[in-house]
């Protein structure tokens, strides 16, 4: 951030935090439910965008999704149907990306372009 403070998640979306101001909310899901869902692991790519994912209250739910918010507010769901949004991670040169589902126990790998 140009002016200071950080960029977090918390449950029920992203927001900023100056240390001097309370946080202010910067995006979140469209009709995005905080009883039901809650912000869980996220991480920063490259290009400074954040990624980061939704978990149930429930785990056997898998309405839950990835997303990232890149610099200019843009918020992308880029993984549906997940369970737990856990771990999340980039190969060295940036080519591939891995995410863990934890209810599925799995890890995902997936082709990265860090332009797009």
């Amino acid at each position: 951030r140009e002016k200071g403070g950080v960029a977090i998640g918390m449950q029920d979306g992203f927001y900023s935090f100056d240390f001097d101001t309370a946080p202010k909310l910067l995006s979140r899901p469209e009709n995005y439910n905080s009883f039901m869902y809650r912000f869980n692991d996220g991480k920063c790519d490259a290009k400074g965008r954040i990624w980061a994912g939704t978990t149930s209250f429930y785990e056997e739910s898998h309405e839950c999704s990835l997303y990232s918010l890149d610099p200019d507010l843009k918020l992308e769901e880029k993984v549906e149907g997940v369970a737990v949004s856990n771990g999340l991670g980039w190969s060295p040169k940036n080519e591939k990306m891995y995410y863990i589902d934890s209810f599925e126990k799995i890890v995902f790998v997936y082709d990265f372009d860090l332009d797009k």
